[in-house]
């Protein structure tokens, strides 16, 4: 019959689909009395497709992250996109119009490094900076939306999104983990070049090869603030022995004869950190 709805009167009718028990206002323009071309790509309504591009985020929030699976409703109908791309649906009632090169019936491959789409990451190579002049600095944090797609990449590398800025990185600038403070790594050996010094438990000897475990924290695992600073351990210890990084090398330092003495400043901020640690973990014990 005619369509009753106030959006359809006079430019649609009423139909019922098979297989829905209720009818439908629909317009005219979406109606034919031949059957409908094919889908480009081959595909068909109905067919679940996954998504090959990067994180799309739409304006209400809602979100279509690479690898996600969608169900295709009909052609595209964005003039971009028209007989290059179909319309998907998704869990969360998302439609959109995608191009057929972002579109696989299979599953995508993992992404490279173990790393996953949503995960938040730390560049903790060099400040990076891209052709449009936007720069990602050292010790900033953002967020896997897919695989890279610049040919130097690609395989080595994967797409971040900083705020609104997406770029690739590769695998070895990239860490779960906060940088330490000298640009050190965790599970690094270095040579500890300061003055021996023992504070209560804690203890380091000059010369002395030491293993880099993360930053300053008490024994609750909370931080010490202490920026300049991070725990080291002599390999295969297990007891973290805070250390300044100014103090670290990897190479090995000179005979003790030439080693600079502790100064006052130095040896004053070394005893407050070691007194902040204990207070803590007294703290923490009570």
């Amino acid at each position: 019959g005619p369509a009753k709805s106030s959006t359809h009167v006079g430019k649609g009718v009423r139909l019922r689909l098979s297989g829905v028990r209720n009818a439908s206002n629909v317009y005219l323009t979406s109606l034919s009395s031949e059957p409908p071309p094919a889908l480009p790509g081959g595909y068909s309504a109905g067919k679940h497709l996954f998504y090959l591009g990067q994180t799309i985020t739409l304006k209400n929030g809602k979100r279509v992250l690479h690898g996600e699976e969608g169900e295709v409703i009909g052609p595209a109908t964005i003039d971009t996109h028209i007989e290059k791309g179909v319309k998907l649906r998704f869990q969360n009632g998302c439609t959109l119009n995608l191009y057929l090169h972002n579109l696989c019936s299979q599953p995508p491959p993992a992404l490279p490094g173990g790393f996953a789409v949503g995960e938040q990451l730390f560049l903790i190579g060099p400040t990076a900076t891209f052709r449009d002049g936007t720069q990602v600095r050292h010790g900033e944090k953002g967020e896997v939306t897919g695989p890279a797609t610049v040919d130097t990449h690609i395989g080595k590398g994967i797409k971040l999104r900083f705020n609104n800025f997406y770029g690739d990185f590769f695998l070895h600038n990239l860490s779960r983990e906060q940088p330490l403070p000298g640009g050190f790594r965790v599970g690094e050996r270095l040579f500890y070049k300061g003055p021996d010094y023992q504070l209560g438990k804690f203890s380091l000897d000059y010369g002395m090869q030491v293993e880099v475990v993360g930053p300053c924290r008490d024994a609750a695992g909370r931080s010490l603030g202490a920026k300049e600073w991070l725990d080291v351990m002599q390999p295969g210890g297990e007891q973290r022995i805070p250390c300044a990084a100014s103090n670290l090398s990897h190479a090995e330092p000179p005979a003790r004869s030439d080693a600079a003495e502790l100064s006052t400043a130095q040896l004053r901020a070394r005893r407050a950190l070691a007194s902040r640690r204990d207070e803590q973990e007294r703290a923490a014990v009570g």
